[in-house]
């Protein structure tokens, strides 16, 4: 009683017409706490706020017949409770209504109407009550009561937009993160025919599904970190961040302490983990200790160390701590050298000058079969990461429409087109093979014209076909043509 004491002088106070009685404010007092605390209980569903409110109202006010008339072309109900007590309504007095915005009395019809208040909402909206005992003192009181009515509706749809307008936003935040992690699969898609890459595709699922330590181990720039890469964003969970360190720098070490201990931070990739030294192995042990009793339901950051070492070798050499070994090598993948999966190599090459090429906006050219050729028989002891030096180098060298083996001389500095010998070849024989294959890398540049391969190659047209002669690359009589195909 006290609050409602305190609330009708307040209201006398002037947030109610001077003019109106102790009883009408203490009933529109009543009404505003009663609309308040439906509209808190409605919050999540306002389309059943404005029923519910019209028995509020009905319940204070003493309307017989409530109703809620829409204009939109023409007047339509929204909203009623027992509209058969409203009767009729004049279309004339609601348009006076809307365009006055101030509440009409209308007294009872017999037999046809009980007296009728006609109050505004909004433009296009009224509010009619029906009731024997109203009459035109009443219009304050009704009219303060559709305000409160109004303004809990409009609160309402406010409400309403925000919540639309945060699931719109959350529901384009995780569009925005589908979106990225799939734009992550495809730049991280590992390309290659290889046995090795067609069998880890195959394993992706099982290794992603992982919670211990994952160890990739192989030679430089055999790819260890692009593998790294493609499982963390094949995770079903890899909307964490992916982290990178080096484990010779003691650079973001407290970084990679903080990740480790928060289990939504997705995959931490430590590279080159041999270089650790005996402090860095103590801390990484204890924090793979801790994350043992990480509960089930929490998601683990997923440790995914590489390296180029023999682990083993550096645990027997007293180099490595043997625990810390059993822990990361629980599950260990070998990344073979790309000489032994000379299958990956061509399309590695195709990638990577596609990538160099379209970001000069230069278009792409193609691999002659001299080129590839000349790919598979290197013995790339870089491997992939040797690999796409060469084909990124390609585009200042100015290529043309299309990459020769004589393009790929410089890069690679020795070429052997031919099929590799069981037996070592002398140093003549060698010599002759060299001079043989880039001379055909000069014609095949110069697109069989033997006058341009002669001068690049800045000989005479004449000495240019004695050359051939004499490293038997065509018999004698044989046109210019002929030494081409050869």
């Amino acid at each position: 009683m006290t609050d409602e004491n305190d609330s009708t002088k307040q209201a006398a106070s002037g947030d109610f017409p001077a003019a109106m009685k102790p009883a009408e404010m203490a009933v529109l007092v009543a009404l505003q706490r009663d609309l308040l605390a439906l509209m808190r209980n409605t919050v999540n569903a306002a389309e059943t706020f404005l029923e519910k409110a019209l028995a509020v109202l009905q319940g204070h006010l003493g309307a017989q017949g409530l109703l809620v008339l829409q204009h939109d072309g023409q007047w339509a109900e929204r909203a009623s409770i027992n509209s058969r007590f409203v009767g009729r309504f004049d279309e004339s007095q609601l348009k006076r209504v809307i365009d006055t915005q101030r509440a009409v009395f209308l007294p009872d019809v017999p037999a046809e109407t009980w007296a009728q208040v006609l109050v505004p909402l909004s433009n296009h909206e009224v509010l009619v009550l029906a009731g024997r005992k109203f009459d035109s003192d009443d219009l304050p009181l009704l009219e303060q009561a559709g305000g409160f009515l109004e303004d809990c509706r409009q609160t309402l749809d406010g409400l309403a937009q925000l919540q639309l307008t945060s699931h719109q936003q959350a529901a384009a935040a995780a569009n925005e993160q589908t979106v990225r992690i799939e734009r992550m699969r495809k730049e991280t898609e590992l390309v290659g025919e290889s046995d090795f890459l067609s069998t880890f595709r195959e394993q992706i699922e099982a290794l992603t599904q992982l919670e211990f330590p994952l160890c990739l181990a192989g030679e430089a720039g055999t790819g260890k970190r692009a593998i790294g890469r493609a499982l963390h964003w094949r995770k079903s969970d890899s909307s964490g961040l992916l982290a990178e360190f080096s484990a010779g720098s003691s650079d973001g070490w407290n970084e990679i302490r903080a990740i480790a201990s928060d289990p939504q931070r997705g995959t931490l990739l430590l590279t080159n983990v041999e270089l650790l030294n005996a402090d860095q192995q103590d801390e990484l042990l204890q924090l793979l200790r801790s994350a043992e009793f990480v509960e089930s339901s929490r998601r683990r950051t997923w440790l995914i160390v590489t390296t180029t070492a023999d682990l083993q070798r550096e645990v027997d050499e007293k180099r490595f701590q043997e625990s810390l070994y059993r822990r990361l090598t629980v599950c260990s993948l070998k990344i073979p050298a790309l000489q032994s999966r000379s299958d990956d190599v061509l399309p590695l090459a195709q990638h990577f000058m596609q990538q160099a090429f379209r970001a000069t906006g230069r278009s792409v050219p193609e691999l002659s079969h001299a080129a590839c050729e000349a790919l598979l028989q290197h013995s790339w002891p870089g491997n992939v990461a040797e690999l796409q030096t060469v084909m990124e180098r390609l585009v200042w060298r100015g290529s043309g429409d299309t990459i020769n083996a004589n393009d790929l001389l410089t890069e690679l500095k020795w070429i052997r087109l031919s099929a590799p010998s069981e037996e070592f070849a002398t140093l003549s024989d060698a010599t002759i093979e060299f001079q043989r294959d880039y001379i055909r890398a000069a014609i095949s540049k110069a697109r069989g014209n033997m006058t341009e391969a002669a001068r690049m190659l800045g000989l005479h047209r004449t000495n240019f076909y004695r050359k051939m002669h004499q490293l038997e690359m065509v018999e004698a009589g044989s046109t210019p043509q002929a030494a081409f195909d050869s």
